[in-house]
C-alpha cells in the first residue's frame, strides 16, 4: 500500500513527510545553502537565504546572480536576508490557481511542467507557495498570474487536457479590482473525453 505523503516543496515538486521551515524539501535547502559561503563582513552585498537571488545595499532590485557576481560575494562577503518574492512564498501569497486532475501520471507530467515554467522565468513573483493534494488531482498556487496565464495558453495545443477558466474578485486597490484566477487542467482521451477513474 501506497504510503500517503500529503507535502510537496514547491521549489522541486518532490512529495516529502515534511517541510523545512523555508516551506521547502531538506534537499533544496541543502543544496542552497551548498552554493553559498558565509563568509558575512560585508553590507554592500545581500543574498536572499532561500532562492540565491542577490542585490546590491541601496537597491531594491533583486536579482540572479552572474558567476562573477558569485565570486564577488565570495571574496567581499555579504549579508544574508530574505528577498521580497520568498518573503512572499513563505507567506501563502499567490495570484493564480493551476488545477491539475487526472491520473497520476499526468499529475506528476504536467506538475513537472508548472515547475520547469517558474524557473525559466525572471519575472518577480516566479514562485509556486503551496502545492496542495486534493480529491481528484492536485492545486498548485503560483505568486505571478501572468506566468499562470503563459503556461495555460501553451497547454492548449495539448491535446490531452481540457482546460476551464475562472475568476474571483479578490480586493480593491486604488479603486481597481484585484482579481485572483484559477484554471482548471484536465485530463482527456484522445477524442476530447474525460478519462473515468479506473476501479
Amino acid at each position: 500500500m501506497r504510503k500517503k505523503l500529503r507535502k510537496f516543496c514547491p521549489m522541486c515538486g518532490k512529495e516529502v513527510e515534511k517541510l523545512t521551515e523555508n516551506k521547502i524539501c531538506l534537499e533544496c535547502e541543502n543544496k542552497l545553502k551548498s552554493k553559498k559561503k558565509k563568509k558575512k563582513n560585508s553590507d554592500d552585498i545581500i543574498v536572499c537565504k532561500i532562492c540565491g537571488k542577490m542585490k546590491r545595499s541601496g537597491s531594491s532590485d533583486w536579482f540572479f546572480p552572474s558567476e562573477e557576481d558569485i565570486k564577488e560575494a565570495e571574496t567581499k562577503g555579504f549579508k544574508e536576508k530574505t528577498c521580497d518574492s520568498c518573503a512572499r512564498m513563505l507567506g501563502g501569497y499567490y495570484e493564480a490557481i493551476i488545477q491539475l486532475r487526472g491520473s497520476e501520471p499526468f499529475l506528476e507530467e504536467f506538475k513537472n511542467l508548472v515547475i520547469n515554467e517558474i524557473n525559466k522565468s525572471k519575472e518577480k513573483n516566479a514562485f509556486i507557495s503551496s502545492i496542495e493534494r486534493v480529491r481528484g488531482g492536485l492545486d498548485l498556487k503560483l505568486g505571478s498570474n501572468s506566468i499562470a496565464k503563459k503556461f495555460v495558453r501553451k497547454m492548449k495545443r495539448n491535446k490531452k487536457v481540457e482546460i476551464k477558466y475562472s475568476k474571483k474578485l479578490k480586493t480593491k486597490r486604488d479603486g481597481k479590482e484585484i482579481y485572483r484566477f484559477t484554471y482548471l487542467l484536465r485530463e482527456v482521451d484522445e477524442n476530447g473525453k474525460r478519462k473515468k477513474k479506473k476501479r
